[in-house]
C-alpha cells in the first residue's frame, strides 16, 4: 500500500509517495521492543536482557497469527496484538497496539 502526502514548500507542492505495510515482527526489532520509555505505560514490565525479549519474539510473537507490526518504508512505527472474544461475543475482539517512542508526538513520519 502506498500513501500519497501533499507537502507545501514555498510556491510549488511536493508529492511524496510512502510505502505502509502489515507484517510479522522480526527479531531485529528486539531493541524497539524493549524500550522502557513505551512500556511502563503497559500491562507488562520491561524485558531486562535482550536474551528474554529475543524468546518472546521467536516464540510467542512470530508464531502468532494476530500479532503484526505496521510499518513506513519498512520501519517498525506500531505493534498491533489483536485478541478474538469467545461467546455470544465471538464477531468481536480487542486490539491492542504500542506505537514506538520515535513516532510519539509527531503527525507525520518526518
Amino acid at each position: 500500500m502506498s500513501v500519497n502526502l501533499d507537502k507545501s514548500e514555498g510556491e510549488g507542492r511536493v508529492q511524496e509517495s510512502l510505502e505502509i505495510t502489515l507484517r510479522p515482527i522480526e527479531l531485529s526489532e528486539v531493541d524497539d521492543f524493549m524500550d522502557d520509555k513505551v512500556t511502563r505505560f503497559c500491562l507488562w514490565d520491561t524485558y531486562t536482557s535482550k536474551e528474554q525479549a529475543l524468546n518472546y519474539i521467536k516464540y510467542f510473537a512470530i508464531p502468532q497469527p494476530r500479532l503484526r507490526v505496521i510499518c513506513i518504508e519498512n520501519c517498525a512505527m506500531v505493534t498491533m496484538l489483536v485478541t478474538p472474544a469467545s461467546g455470544f461475543d465471538l464477531c468481536r475482539g480487542e486490539l491492542g497496539y504500542v506505537l514506538s517512542y520515535n513516532y510519539w508526538g509527531k503527525r507525520d513520519c518526518d
